[in-house]
């Protein structure tokens, strides 16, 4: 087998397909902001941050089901991430498909950018707090049987698609019904998918650009404020033990094997009917 993507190679291939989606947005008037590690290496470092490896994008749910739509590539591939059976969470993805990754025994698809879902609120704030609350019972649930069963999916070589992953499915579809209950133009703030603090929605009302390894990006008008809600002292860097590559655990190949077989599982899927 060829030599794995070093991080520099990842990150080349990650930036190529930052370009082609934030092109493709802007081509279409489809609205996207650099997100959570991409926005603070932009703010903070002109580029990636030193010891980030992926890159992360968030855009309105309605504007991504019209990309989805309206998308075509033979090398890049828009998809909701219930079609990669390595991954639980409820997002988008766009995939390098020039590119494979192994994880263990599992084979995975390509590099990609995470392209995080926004959605609005309720209205008051005793609703925006059971909100809240019902995205933390939700996500420590499904993150509770998800790391049960993959200690049996490892240990035991039991299938991935044993019975507490099933659980923990559940738990994460529950998640996406509780966003999907407020389109983006509802209520005070915005919530992302994954994420559970609360962003007042006149932070994301105009966009600004940053530049980005050597291009300008769209950023929330607000990233400020975004940032310090999300890393508080932005600033500063972390200590330097804590300067640690996290994503890359998977090792990314060019062209995937002809006899690799991506096996067909049931994931958390996004209602389609927004696009």
């Amino acid at each position: 087998m060829e030599k794995p993507y070093s991080i520099e190679q990842a990150k080349s291939t990650l930036y190529n397909i930052l370009k082609e989606f934030a092109d493709f947005c802007d081509a279409h008037h489809l609205r996207y902001y650099l997100a959570y590690g991409t926005m603070l290496g932009a703010v903070r470092h002109g580029g990636f941050i030193p010891w980030d490896d992926d890159v992360d994008v968030m855009m309105p749910e309605k504007d991504f089901f019209m990309m989805k739509k309206l998308y075509r590539s033979s090398k890049f591939t828009l998809d909701i991430c219930y079609n990669d059976p390595t991954i639980l969470l409820a997002m988008g993805r766009m995939y390098d498909n020039s590119t494979y990754g192994i994880n263990g025994r599992r084979h995975t698809l390509g590099l990609a950018i995470d392209i995080y879902l926004m959605y609005g609120s309720p209205r008051g704030e005793d609703a925006v707090d059971e909100h809240i609350r019902l995205i933390k019972r939700y996500t420590d649930l499904g993150l509770k049987y998800k790391k049960w069963g993959n200690g049996l999916y490892h240990r035991y070589l039991l299938p991935e698609s044993n019975f507490l992953l099933r659980i923990s499915k559940h738990y994460y579809q529950k998640r996406v019904e509780e966003y999907q209950k407020y389109p983006l133009e509802e209520g005070d703030y915005i919530f992302i998918t994954t994420d559970r603090r609360r962003y007042k929605r006149e932070f994301f009302e105009k966009r600004v650009k940053k530049f980005f390894v050597d291009r300008e990006f769209y950023v929330p008008a607000g990233w400020h404020e975004c940032l310090t809600i999300r890393y508080h002292d932005y600033m500063k860097l972390p200590p330097e033990e804590d300067r640690k590559i996290r994503h890359l655990s998977t090792m990314f190949y060019d062209k995937m094997p002809a006899y690799t077989e991506i096996e067909e599982r049931g994931y958390v899927k996004l209602a389609t009917s927004q696009g």
